[in-house]
């Protein structure tokens, strides 16, 4: 199988509260048989200083960001907690002519009540493939 990823890092510059969503990264694979994506060590954001400060971050899979959002044909949202994630897998069926792609959407919460601070997943999530050849 041969897999790749368009970003292995996303970096937050939020200027004011709300609640902003982008697209992760894109896993995309071609081979032959099954890929299972797991996932582990996803945590909300806390303050690289220290403080007592935690932004709630979420992810979510869909081709666009609408699919997520659960605009598309009336769906629910589809935003799973960080801390949920984790032990989450998610099975993508391989081919050698068409890749398979698999988008991974992140959102924060961003308050009044945060402050200004940096702040990280200081746990850093870690996606592990494994291949299977059914």
């Amino acid at each position: 199988a041969h897999v790749s990823l368009s970003a292995t890092r996303l970096d937050w510059r939020v200027r004011k509260p709300g609640t902003y969503a982008a697209l992760a990264t894109e896993i995309t694979a071609t081979g032959y048989g099954g890929l299972s994506i797991q996932f582990s060590g996803f945590a909300n954001l806390t303050q690289t200083d220290g403080g007592d400060g935690e932004i709630e971050a979420f992810y979510g899979f869909g081709d666009t960001l609408a699919d997520v959002e659960g605009m598309e044909n009336g769906n629910v949202e589809q935003w799973t907690p960080a801390e949920n994630l984790n032990g989450q897998s998610r099975e993508l069926d391989l081919t050698s002519s068409e890749p398979a792609v698999l988008r991974m959407w992140s959102k924060v919460r961003v308050g009044d009540e945060d402050p200004s601070a940096e702040y990280e997943d200081y746990k850093g999530g870690v996606i592990t493939f494994i291949v299977s050849n059914n």
